[in-house]
């Protein structure tokens, strides 16, 4: 008798098996998803909480400075001591009080300010500067309990008298390319220009997390500035802005000088801590117009800082016979004679003899992509794309690229201090050397008045180079070979300080107010690691 198969029940099996095997993988995925959800989460919060102290740092300064605006040292440095210490105690701040100002950022953190590292507190005061030492600021999200420090002198500072007139060496940057501040923080302590291209949307842009802080006596932005969400742009200049003010949804803008005027967007006065900042000629639309086209008229289509920068540059020898000068890198026998420029893209840097105070000032001519190092105490012309990541102090930048100026600021702040009067006269007088450039004796054209200080003698240096020094001012050729030695000093136009007083003059005149203070921190320290 022949047997038949049973497969009654299996197919039950085989539904148990599947909806088990899925019910598995359905729960391993959403466990995974709930993971990543979860890190994704605590990494938010903790990169969050990671700039919270530097935001209540700002929120106190901005704060400080508000409580001395519109007052003049004499009177402003003794009301903020007796602000932010205990009655009789002018030689120490109270932690408690130092705190009560911080008033953004402990919405999202709880704040307390102490001595840092356990030194006393003390304030230190001279005619026109206050400084509040060893401020330690202590921030615990309320969602997390993530916390973070950071300490910082921070002096507040006002100018000694008014100015009305600038030259370049007043200027930490003149750039015609965009000001993109990536990271950190980033303050500009002399003037500033800078330009839009015309192929861009913004001239300065303050990333999240970053903060730009704009205090010198003056400054002027011919184009838009942009801040996002987590981005914070302090101004204490008068600026002048060609563009609009765009802060996006979590940007914060802190104002605490009386003159910000704008000629572009509104900006959402609810994302503006302190005073407004106004509309140009506001029931004058057409006269605001004509300003905006007066800024783009004097930079034309080359820009401010490329008429600054000689490309071009011709000299006489005792003879008559007329010289241009090149600087390109690469085979020169196919350079046309009516093609004459002067490109410095080549790194040079060279010290001056050193000042009264001891310090010694360089020229930098030609800047490397990535200054991964400090540039301090320097006169710089540049026309390449930057990255800075390094003090700028007692420097003045001119940068007739027209592409990116990057700041990507990780650790300690960036303070872009313009040179003094001195060091940048010094600085001038530097002999930029070249090697294997060609001097053009056929060269058939000169127009007259191009280069109005033009020597009318070429002075020939010994092989040995042991004349080599700062005080002379000619133009020189090494005897023997093609190297050429030009004091940096005339790379810079006569039109530079004409420029300046026609960008003031445009603006709405120079100057600044005794009035108006400006931060600086020093001694600017972050921990790493949560407690």
């Amino acid at each position: 008798m022949k047997m038949k198969n049973s497969n009654r029940g299996a197919a039950l099996v085989t539904v148990l098996v599947t909806t088990t095997f899925l019910t598995v993988l359905v729960t391993t995925l959403a466990y995974m998803s709930y993971m990543n959800y979860i890190t994704k989460s605590m990494r938010q919060v903790s990169t969050d909480n990671f700039y919270t102290d530097e935001f209540a740092l700002d929120d106190l300064t901005t704060e400080l400075q508000q409580l001395s605006s519109g007052s003049p040292a004499t009177s402003a440095i003794p009301d903020l001591v007796a602000a932010v210490s205990n009655a009789g105690d002018t030689a120490h701040w109270n932690g408690g009080k130092m705190a009560s100002y911080i008033k953004l950022a402990s919405q999202e953190a709880n704040i307390s300010v102490q001595a840092a590292d356990g030194k006393s507190p003390d304030i230190v005061a001279t005619s026109n500067t206050v400084t509040f030492k060893n401020v330690n600021i202590r921030s615990t999200t309320k969602k997390g309990g993530y916390v973070s420090n950071i300490t910082s002198d921070i002096t507040l500072a006002w100018p000694t008298v008014p100015k009305e007139n600038f030259g370049v060496y007043d200027f930490s940057l003149i750039t015609d390319a965009q000001m993109d501040i990536q990271k950190g923080n980033v303050t500009v302590g002399g003037c500033l220009y800078c330009r839009q291209p015309q192929d861009k949307d913004w001239a300065i842009r303050v990333r999240s997390g970053a903060v730009l802080s704009i205090i010198g006596p003056m400054a002027l932005i011919h184009g838009k500035i942009q801040v996002d969400n987590g981005g914070i742009l302090t101004i204490a200049s008068k600026a002048y802005i060609t563009g609009g003010i765009q802060i996006d949804e979590g940007g914060m803008m802190f104002n605490t000088s009386d003159t910000v005027e704008y000629a572009g967007v509104e900006p959402d006065s609810s994302r503006i801590k302190g005073k407004q900042p106004t509309l140009k000629y506001a029931s004058d639309p057409a006269k605001r117009a004509e300003w905006v086209q007066a800024f783009d008229d004097l930079a034309g289509a080359d820009g401010i800082g490329y008429s600054m920068v000689n490309e071009h540059l011709i000299i006489r020898n005792a003879n008559g016979s007329i010289f241009d000068i090149y600087d390109r890198p690469g085979d020169l026998s196919s350079i046309a004679a009516d093609d004459s420029f002067l490109f410095y893209n080549t790194q040079f840097n060279k010290e001056s003899k050193p000042l009264k105070d001891g310090s010694k000032v360089k020229a930098l001519v030609g800047l490397p992509t990535d200054t991964s190092n400090a540039i301090n105490n320097s006169l710089v012309l540049s026309n390449q794309p930057m990255t800075i990541r390094g003090d700028c102090s007692n420097s003045t930048f001119i940068c007739n690229n027209k592409t990116t100026l990057i700041f990507d600021i990780p650790g300690v702040p960036t303070f872009m201090q313009h040179m003094t009067e001195e060091g940048y006269e010094a600085a001038k007088n530097v002999l930029f050397v070249g090697h294997d450039y060609n001097i053009n004796n056929n060269h058939p054209t000169y127009v007259s008045g191009y280069f109005d200080d033009y020597k009318t003698q070429a002075v020939v240096f010994a092989d040995s180079g042991s004349m080599y020094g700062t005080e002379k001012i000619e133009y020189y050729k090494k005897s023997s070979s093609n190297d050429n030695i030009i004091p940096v000093g005339n790379l810079i136009t006569p039109a530079a300080e004409a420029n300046i007083a026609e960008l003031l003059a445009i603006a709405g005149g120079g100057g600044v107010r005794p009035e108006n203070s400006f931060v600086v921190y020093t001694n600017w320290h972050k921990d790493k690691k949560n407690d």
